[in-house]
């Protein structure tokens, strides 16, 4: 038969509270030792790594993130005219680059002023083309007329040489027509006759 053996409460209180007062301590010891631990290093794979020797430098890192990009500042454009948008290219959060167009904006007023000044330019190349082949036109028929003017000349010039050849001749024969008519009767001498003179008998 079991003996019921006197405990002391006071003495089980005591116990408890030294027993928690330990596992405190310890308790405060280990959360002071992980904090002094320094974190250990990350574990890789050793194929995926490239050693070199240490370089000075710059040191670029890229780091991608999820989310929203928000201006810092937002500037306005004004138009110069009084425009309609008519077409969203990009919207907000999209690259943009140097030649990127992001709105496109309609004035029916300017279409039509566009489209006048098309209207004019293409009636102003059109005159210039009839203005140019009727130039064309002129220049051929002044070259026409320059290469007739040439050519008579040239004929001319011909015909003028052939005219002083005749009247050379002309002139030639009238010359021994003249001798002929002035000296018709004198008749052939003795050359020394002639030498000494003419016979007065």
């Amino acid at each position: 038969m079991d003996i019921a053996i006197p405990q002391d409460e006071h003495a089980k209180i005591v116990r408890r509270i030294v027993i928690a007062v330990v596992l405190l301590l310890g308790v405060a010891v280990a959360a002071y030792a992980l904090t002094r631990l320094r974190p250990a290093a990350p574990s890789v794979d050793g194929a995926s790594l490239f050693s070199d020797a240490v370089k000075r430098g710059d040191l670029l890192r890229a780091v991608h993130g999820v989310g929203t990009l928000v201006p810092e500042d937002i500037q306005w454009i004004p138009a110069l005219n009084t425009d309609r948008v008519s077409k969203i290219v990009l919207h907000p959060g999209a690259i943009v680059k140097t030649n990127s167009i992001i709105l496109e904006l309609t004035n029916p007023e300017l279409q039509r002023d566009t489209l006048d000044a098309e209207y004019q330019l293409k009636a102003a190349e059109a005159q210039f083309q009839s203005v140019k082949a009727q130039m064309g036109s002129d220049i051929l028929n002044q070259k026409a007329a320059a290469a007739a003017v040439r050519s008579e000349y040239e004929q001319a010039k011909i015909q003028h040489a052939v005219d002083e050849k005749l009247v050379a001749q002309q002139l030639g024969r009238l010359d021994h027509q003249l001798v002929d008519v002035a000296f018709p009767c004198f008749p052939l001498r003795h050359p020394a006759e002639a030498k000494h003179g003419f016979d007065n008998s």
